[in-house]
């Protein structure tokens, strides 16, 4: 990796002083190392270098952040069986609106018909242990029969009872009503209906397919409590509170604006040292999905931060640059994220590592901006 003496090509005056290569063996960290960039002190003036430093103002009254619209666990479910089946029907297709207890499919298997047998022999088992139990009360008020058989015909009583329940419990899994089968008979196929009302996000299951227990049919989504989970910077925190008013424009739609209040901030810092903020939608929106991708500006007032002048603050290819005067006419450049703006300062944010009493450059980041990319499109 070179270390580059770097010039801009629409100032004359600005050459390459010199070129210093590192040894083969250097280390990654080395090989990512920030370049540096070398005046001599007549280029130094020609570019119109001047520094200072890093500025503490107040500014602005919002965040700007990025996020996408959420739901709530308990508004994502994911559908499936207990018990393996042959899905016989479904007229399910992705992005369907549904109510709770809609048919999603219905599916047939030999194991269903076993299991309501079951339960019917354990029921009838029970209603026969609490006629014998009951025949022996009697028979011990009048001190006819022994203890014992009293004993007996309690325990198949309770045994009998919790067969018989086990069995209602399976079928009720499966969405069979033991009353129903008792009443009618044993039925061939089962029905599987939504837990919940919204909107059908996966199918994953056609006529004639087996699905093995667990397998996820479908998937739905109730949109009517989504919220917007944003991503903001850990120095950002100590100016948002709960209540705080959100203003959300969703990537991809139209310009129109959602609003949104802050109800829930995380507690957990991530490794790029930012931390979730959920916001709550003022207004259900129909047309919104989990996933989508937004853009917000939580309205936090005006609060204290770290700034550079307007003209400090270059950006190329996306992204955010200012530059360290690192002395002898030395310049290191660094990538920022910026925040608000006032008419004269932008706020920044250093990434670790970077001095906050470092002096910056405030006038000639351009060229120097134009003298980095050039030489690394020469390289």
């Amino acid at each position: 990796m070179k270390n580059i003496l770097l010039f801009a090509s629409f100032i004359p005056a600005l050459a390459v002083l010199s070129c210093k290569s590192e040894p083969a063996e250097a280390t990654e960290a080395e090989a990512t190392a920030v370049k540096e960039i070398v005046l001599t002190a007549e280029q130094f003036k020609t570019a119109g270098i001047e520094t200072g430093p890093l500025q503490t103002a107040e500014m602005g009254g919002s965040i700007r952040c990025n996020g996408m619209v959420d739901a709530p666990p308990q508004n994502l479910v994911s559908v499936s069986v207990p018990v393996g089946g042959i899905v016989k029907s479904t007229d399910m297709l992705q992005g369907m609106r549904i109510r709770k207890g809609d048919v999603l499919a219905v599916l047939e298997h030999p194991d269903y018909i076993k299991l309501q047998q079951s339960y019917l022999e354990d029921f009838a088992a029970l209603t026969l242990a609490e006629s014998e139990y009951k025949r022996q009360q009697e028979l011990s008020s009048g001190n006819i029969n022994a203890r014992r058989d009293l004993e007996k015909a309690e325990a198949a009583m309770l045994t009998a009872r919790a067969r018989s329940s086990a069995g209602a419990a399976q079928l009720q899994l499966l969405g069979l009503s033991p009353e129903s089968i008792r009443t009618n008979g044993i039925a061939k196929s089962i029905r599987l209906t939504a837990p919940i009302s919204g909107y059908v996000t996966k199918v994953n299951v056609n006529v004639g397919k087996f699905a093995a227990p667990n397998d996820v049919l479908f998937e739905l989504v109730d949109t009517e409590h989504l919220h917007v989970e944003l991503t903001v910077y850990e120095t950002d925190l100590p100016f948002i509170r709960e209540g705080q008013n959100v203003r959300v424009i969703i990537q991809g739609q139209d310009d129109s604006v959602r609003t949104a209040k802050v109800f829930l901030i995380g507690r957990e810092i991530h490794t790029d040292r930012t931390i979730r903020i959920h916001g709550h939608l003022d207004k259900e929106d129909p047309h919104l999905l989990p996933g989508m991708f937004v853009k917000a500006e939580i309205e936090t007032g005006a609060h204290p931060a770290t700034a550079l002048p307007v003209n400090a603050v270059v950006s190329y290819g996306g992204k955010s640059y200012v530059f360290v005067a690192a002395g002898n006419n030395r310049f290191t450049p660094v990538e920022v994220t910026t925040g608000n703006h006032t008419g004269t300062l932008t706020e920044v944010r250093l990434p670790e590592g970077v001095s906050r009493n470092a002096k910056f450059v405030t006038s000639g980041a351009y060229a120097l901006l134009s003298a980095m990319f050039n030489a690394e499109e020469e390289e």
